[in-house]
């Protein structure tokens, strides 16, 4: 999630066939944005390990099935939970990124590409929170 900022519902859409020449591509739900983000190595790595299973998602409930986004939400907590980091939550993972994102002064054009916002309100939540660290 952290690769492409990604709010649960994006990460809930990422199908096999919606990637190419090391991008990624899904539309914000929330922005309707089409983006088209570069997919780091590491994950690359990982999807070319896994199984193709014939799975249109990446990741799929006990059934096979994609997670439902409030059944992704509390995975999340649960994974997070058994990982002994009960202080990260599936939003934390989007702020963490953004934050990151201001570490290395990104431009707001750039987090907005990232992030999937528009405005530049939206982008100045996280720098905000990042400029009172």
């Amino acid at each position: 999630m952290t690769v492409a900022a990604g709010r649960r519902l994006y990460t809930l859409r990422h199908k096999r066939p919606k990637w190419t020449r090391a991008k990624i591509n899904y539309c914000a739900s929330k922005t309707v944005a089409d983006l088209w983000l570069p997919m780091v190595p590491d994950l690359l790595a990982a999807i070319a390990a896994a199984p193709n299973i014939g799975l249109t998602s990446y990741l799929v409930n006990d059934y096979g099935e994609p997670f439902p986004v409030a059944g992704l939400g509390n995975m999340m907590r649960k994974w997070c939970d058994e990982a002994n980091l009960p202080q990260c939550t599936a939003h934390g993972l989007r702020k963490a990124i953004a934050r990151h994102m201001v570490a290395v002064e990104a431009t707001q054009q750039q987090m907005k590409a990232v992030g999937g916002w528009k405005g530049h309100a939206e982008v100045a939540t996280y720098v905000a929170d990042a400029a009172q660290e």
